[in-house]
C-alpha cells in the first residue's frame, strides 16, 4: 500500500507504507562494503512511524539503530561501540511558511575506535551532548538534496573531506595544547601563602607534573 499526502506536513505523498531490507549490501566509492537488515513503517500521514536497522557487516558492524515516533518528536537510539547514542528529533513550523527540523543527541560510553574504524589511531570512551537544527521551506526539497548528495560520489567525497578537515582541526592534540602549555608554565602567585608540610599538592601542580612526564 502507499501512504497518501497528509497536508503540508507530509514528507512525500507517494512512498511505500512499509520498506524491508534483508541482507542488503552497498559498496562505497573506496570499495568498502556494508551489509544491513532494516525496516521502516510510515504512519497514515506519510511521516515515519518506526524504523530499525542493524549493521551485519562492514565499518559499523554490530551497530543497531531504532527510531520511534512519539506524540511530539521521534526518539532515536543507537547501540554502538559498547555504548549508546540517544536523542530526539522534532519537526515544527517556522516563520514565513518554513519548517524547522531540530534535535539533540547524547553519546554515552562509546568506544571512539568504533566510530573511526578502520582507522584506530584514537581509542577511549566518548561522552558528549550536541544539538542541531535545520530550517527549510519544502520537505521534498530537503529529501531531493539528500538524494542528490547520496547519488553524487564526487559531492559526497567533497563533503566527507570537509568533515575530516573540520574534525582534524578540533583533534584533542590541538584542543588541549593551550591547557597543556599553561600547565607547563604555571607559576605560584608570589602573594600566596605556602603550603604546610604534609598538605596535598594543588591540582595545577599535579597536572603540571603529569604533563611534564613526572618531573
Amino acid at each position: 500500500s502507499v501512504a497518501t499526502a497528509g497536508g503540508p506536513d507530509a514528507v512525500i505523498g507517494f512512498l511505500p507504507r512499509r520498506t524491508l531490507l534483508d541482507h542488503v549490501t552497498w559498496v562505497d566509492a573506496k570499495g568498502g562494503s556494508t551489509t544491513v537488515d532494516a525496516q521502516a513503517q510510515l504512519d497514515a500521514d506519510g511521516m515515519p512511524g518506526t524504523a530499525q536497522m542493524q549493521v551485519l557487516k562492514g565499518r559499523f558492524q554490530g551497530a543497531k539503530v531504532t527510531l520511534q515516533r512519539q506524540p511530539d518528536h521521534w526518539a532515536l537510539r543507537t547501540a554502538i561501540g559498547g555504548g549508546s547514542i540517544t536523542g530526539t528529533l522534532q519537526l515544527q513550523p517556522a516563520a514565513k511558511g518554513a519548517s524547522l527540523l531540530q534535535g539533540q543527541m547524547d553519546v554515552m560510553n562509546v568506544e571512539v575506535a568504533a566510530l573511526t574504524a578502520p582507522n584506530r589511531s584514537l581509542t577511549g570512551r566518548l561522552e558528549a551532548h550536541t544539538t542541531w537544527r535545520a530550517e527549510f521551506h519544502e520537505l521534498n526539497a530537503l529529501a531531493d538534496a539528500l538524494t542528490q548528495m547520496l547519488a553524487d560520489p564526487a559531492e559526497r567525497e567533497r563533503m566527507a573531506a570537509a568533515a575530516r578537515r573540520f574534525a582534524a582541526a578540533r583533534a584533542w592534540a590541538l584542543v588541549v595544547a593551550p591547557l597543556a602549555a599553561w600547565c607547563r608554565e604555571a607559576r605560584v602567585d608570589p602573594g600566596r601563602l605556602p603550603l604546610l608540610d604534609g598538605q596535598p599538592q594543588p591540582l595545577w601542580r599535579r597536572i603540571r607534573k603529569k604533563v611534564a612526564g613526572g618531573r
